[in-house]
């Protein structure tokens, strides 16, 4: 073929893919918690028996955050949409079919997960203060916070944040982890301004100098993600919307939730069961779908569904456990 032919040739067309249509594109990618480097549920245990060793340093249990963090749970986009339709942003309630309250996602909600009073003098918590905070710290009182919380062996460093949490020592990569959980972050690698500024707050065997309000950003967090999940397809606290389920509605599930203790006392929310938890040896995924995922689709739908929706087909499809030759097992 000479040259002239080459040129004159037709572009090849290629196929046109709508992505929106292929079963097994994954388009709730970002319907997902922060990846924790340790589970959430042995963070909450470890901080608790440094207060109750009183080697709390920080005094980071008496300030709140840790009890905040529930263990980590299966990610499920299914329910997350489900409750997205079922939502009522005037109310911050999430409702059944038959217009009952399942929930609202509301501050006094959030507090009853960890049964933690409101304190009068806490401060708005949100992205927006802390980097204000972090415009007001200025060089020498940066300088301190990197040399109070940096492992001996690092450098300080020279260029403007994001550092990583690598050069952190253990204590600060904890509260990494769970500042990024509470911000809604990817991961827990980097700190970047706003947690920088959070530390600022801190110093060695004193209280924090400032008392922040998290279980309303909790809500407000939750609320604005609900409102825009249709567009924008993220939402990152599945962790606390599942065990609002299990605490508020915790007669509707057929596994045995223990609420009290051997003496009769109430036990705190993360040990009524294992069910929903990601790291749980008692629990299966299978067990998870029989006893959370369908009671929750029930109470979000307008009549019984099957055990086996289309969003379970697709985890299913993904999973190699599950597939035996060229065929699903359902």
């Amino acid at each position: 073929m000479d040259s002239q032919s080459i040129i004159n040739e037709k572009p090849l067309q290629t196929p046109h893919l709508d992505v929106d249509h292929v079963p097994l594109a994954d388009k709730d990618f970002q319907i997902k918690d922060t990846i924790s480097p340790s589970p959430l549920l042995q963070l909450h245990c470890w901080n608790k028996d440094k207060f109750l060793n009183q080697n709390d340093d920080n005094h980071l249990w008496e300030y709140n955050l840790p009890k905040y963090f529930v263990p980590q749970v299966y990610q499920f986009p299914e329910i997350i949409h489900l409750c997205q339709n079922c939502y009522i942003p005037s109310q911050r309630a999430i409702v059944s079919p038959n217009q009952q309250i399942l929930f609202t996602i509301i501050a006094k909600s959030i507090n009853q997960l960890p049964q933690i009073q409101p304190n009068p003098n806490e401060t708005p918590f949100s992205i927006e203060n802390l980097l204000a905070l972090y415009l007001k710290l200025g060089l020498p009182r940066g300088t301190q916070v990197f040399h109070t919380f940096i492992l001996e062996e690092s450098h300080i460093p020279t260029n403007s944040p994001p550092h990583s949490a690598t050069d952190f020592s253990k204590r600060v990569k904890q509260i990494v982890t769970m500042l990024s959980c509470m911000l809604g972050y990817t991961t827990g690698e980097h700190v970047d301004k706003p947690i920088l500024s959070f530390l600022s707050i801190f110093s060695p065997g004193k209280p924090a100098a400032v008392i922040l309000n998290f279980s309303q950003f909790l809500a407000d967090r939750i609320h604005d993600q609900l409102n825009r999940l249709p567009n924008e397809r993220v939402f990152k606290y599945s962790f606390v919307l599942f065990h609002m389920f299990l605490y508020f509605q915790s007669n509707k599930f057929p596994a045995n939730i223990q609420k009290l203790d051997t003496k009769g006392h109430p036990r705190s929310l993360i040990f009524w069961t294992p069910l929903i938890q990601k790291y749980s040896s008692v629990f299966s995924y299978k067990e998870f779908i029989d006893s959370f995922v369908h009671p929750v689709v029930n109470m979000l739908t307008s009549r019984n569904q099957c055990r086996i929706s289309d969003e379970i087909k697709r985890v299913l499809e993904f999973s190699k456990n599950s597939r035996i030759g060229d065929w699903y097992l359902y």
